[in-house]
């Protein structure tokens, strides 16, 4: 049930930020038409940048020590996908939207998890997102923003609830 259900709100939220980051600065929606061969690392680059989850929860089973912290046996923790996503230690000028960077590097935002936590979802996203994406500079190459978007209304989602485009 979880891989029927579980794309649907992130995929949306997803191909919306791309979309959204690509005809925020139209020079990137050009570029990407110029160079259709970076599909792969725009959507990892928007994966990492605007992750369509913000945060997970775990429970700690034990206690542990986690950068000089002690936390107990069945603490609840948080853990930013947003902030790991924008760590500078990992990620070259992380708080620039680059859909040319190196998709081997992109490739390391936590976004669909890690380890046994890892999305078994995501080879579909990444799909759903390249398909839709060239599917857009193919048909409607002429796109473009028409107005204000609007983030979705909750704290644990990143996405757009209202996009408007045009295109002639």
């Amino acid at each position: 049930l979880a891989f029927l259900t579980g794309g649907q709100e992130t995929t949306t939220n997803l191909i919306g930020n791309l979309v959204w980051r690509l005809l925020q600065e139209p020079e990137r929606w050009e570029q990407l038409k110029a160079n259709p061969q970076l599909i792969d690392s725009a959507v990892e680059e928007s994966l990492r940048y605007d992750p369509p989850v913000l945060a997970h929860f775990r429970t700690s089973l034990e206690a542990v020590t986690m950068h000089g912290e002690e936390l107990p046996e069945h603490a609840k923790l948080m853990f930013s996908i947003a902030g790991a996503n924008r760590d500078p230690e990992k990620f070259d000028d992380p708080e620039t939207f680059k859909i040319d960077r190196p998709i081997v590097q992109a490739r390391q935002h936590l976004s669909f998890g890690y380890g046994m936590h890892f999305c078994m979802g995501a080879p579909v996203a990444r799909l759903e997102a390249r398909t839709a994406i060239k599917l857009l500079i193919e048909r409607l190459p002429k796109l473009r923003l028409n107005g204000d978007s609007q983030r979705i209304l909750t704290w644990m989602y990143w996405g757009r609830e209202k996009l408007p485009v045009a295109w002639d």
